[in-house]
């Protein structure tokens, strides 16, 4: 009985043998295992890329936060001397001034919001929108366009 169950056993190794030579051997398998092998660095550059925007928006907004804490200098009279303002304060830090106004914009937005659209890979330019309070997606009312000069209609 027991060498009826090696031969059996032997069998079911063959069999398996065979299988996975067939399997894994076969054209298709190779030509499946090539692309996915092409495709993985792409996977990883896309990963680090989303990352990589979410690092950034999270770093805007921290800047954001520390360019809200110099007090503004409008009104300040410039002839007691250089007064310090948010805008130096970014030059100094090497910003635009599209940047400093973009990470301002950034800072207003709540916190949960901010995380809320990160995750959800949004761009910084949408998420300074909510910071504005400037809503151009669909619940934004709708604006009637004024007609051409041209086409306007002349009464006398």
């Amino acid at each position: 009985m027991a060498g009826q169950f090696v031969v059996n056993a032997n069998v079911c190794q063959r069999r398996a043998l065979v299988f996975r030579h067939f399997l894994f051997g076969s054209a298709y398998f190779r030509a499946a295992h090539s692309r996915a092998s092409a495709v993985q660095p792409y996977r990883f550059l896309l990963f680090r890329d989303k990352l990589a925007k979410r690092i950034r928006a999270r770093a805007t907004r921290r800047a954001g936060e520390l360019l809200k804490q110099v007090e503004p200098a409008q009104g300040a009279r410039s002839d007691l001397g250089p007064v310090p303002s948010r805008s130096l304060a970014a030059q100094a830090s090497g910003m635009s001034e599209r940047q400093a106004k973009t990470a301002q914009r950034l800072a207003n937005v709540p916190e949960e919001v901010f995380e809320e659209m990160v995750e959800s890979n949004s761009t910084i330019t949408a998420i300074a929108e909510i910071g504005t309070g400037v809503s151009t997606g669909a619940d934004a009312e709708p604006v009637e366009p004024s007609r051409p000069r041209h086409l306007a209609t002349i009464s006398l």
